[in-house]
């Protein structure tokens, strides 16, 4: 993906001319392509990432416009076998989370919670992705023991995605 501090860098000064980091999302596709094509009537939308992690809360844990908008680019037929890969993916890497905890393995957990925190977003799964990339951020910059103090939060806020996105199947099937 090439999405940490001074990848964006590396990437310019390779030769690129621009630069986008994953998970991508419609608008900043959108704004690029404006941007490279002078359209100066585009709209602009800026993510804004929060500079805390958010306490667990309703409005926090999943954003349902997000899954809305992936069912409209895509197929909203193909939401719940996305999804079903989703969740199959993420209990996966908890496992190795947890092989890592035991380890004391900051390679692995900054890995897996890199992949994580990239398609929780997809989803919506706001938390879950904040808190991974919280986590994969602390790896990176040497802070390991609080990565790994982190990981109960991680356990909690998958718990919380994957309730909200079934509940949100559930509606849909209704």
């Amino acid at each position: 993906a090439h999405a940490m501090v001074g990848d964006r860098e590396g990437i310019l000064a390779a030769g690129m001319d621009d630069y986008l980091a994953k998970p991508v999302g419609r608008a900043p596709v959108l704004e690029m392509l404006a941007r490279w094509t002078k359209d100066d009537q585009r709209a602009v939308v800026k993510a804004n990432m929060p500079d805390q992690i958010p306490a667990l809360n309703a409005t926090t844990i999943f954003d349902a416009s997000i899954l809305a908008e992936l069912a409209t680019e895509t197929d909203e037929a193909l939401i719940p076998k996305f999804l079903d890969s989703f969740f199959s993916d993420v209990a996966e890497r908890m496992e190795r989370i947890a092989d890592a905890e035991m380890l004391g393995d900051a390679d692995t957990l900054e890995l897996e919670c890199h992949t994580i925190g990239s398609s929780s977003a997809t989803f919506g799964a706001m938390q879950l992705h904040t808190i991974a990339r919280a986590i994969e951020s602390h790896c990176k910059t040497g802070n390991v023991k609080h990565a790994f103090t982190m990981t109960d939060d991680l356990r909690e806020a998958v718990d919380h995605a994957f309730v909200a996105l079934k509940k949100y199947l559930e509606n849909q099937a209704a």
